[in-house]
């Protein structure tokens, strides 16, 4: 019985052992802690993403800006699914709105001024720019 408790025990160490490099990135090809997909966080702006001030712009997963919105109003989107970065680099109290419809409608609003979050755009179909 003593000889199963140990073969046992060392079993799980070497498990354990062999288990927890798996998957864990070396410091020379970790990824910023910004730019990871936390899809529930909303992280100050002027970030590193080159998102001129005052305006929004959407960034890719490969972290490039795809869009640049300045003047406000409302512009349709097409060609962007998944998840991407709504980088809202306005100043003062704009504010930007995701939209379910074409025309500006049916919206929910994305990160604040000086703030950017991860957004699914696959059902968004509008960005619109607001006082």
């Amino acid at each position: 019985m003593r000889k199963l408790r140990t073969v046992l025990a060392t079993t799980a160490t070497v498990a354990a052992a062999t288990a927890l490099p798996v998957g864990y990135a070396t410091s020379a090809h970790a990824v910023p802690s910004h730019t990871q997909p936390d899809h529930g966080r909303v992280t100050t702006a002027g970030d590193g993403f080159d998102c001129p001030s005052g305006d929004v712009c959407l960034i890719n997963d490969k972290f490039v800006i795809a869009n640049k919105y300045f003047h406000y109003g409302t512009y349709k989107l097409s060609g962007k699914y998944g998840w991407w970065i709504v980088d809202n680099n306005q100043t003062g109290d704009a504010h930007v709105d995701l939209c379910y419809n074409s025309n500006g409608t049916n919206c929910f609003p994305g990160p604040a001024a000086g703030f950017y979050r991860w957004v699914d755009l696959t059902p968004v179909n509008s960005i619109r720019l607001r006082r």
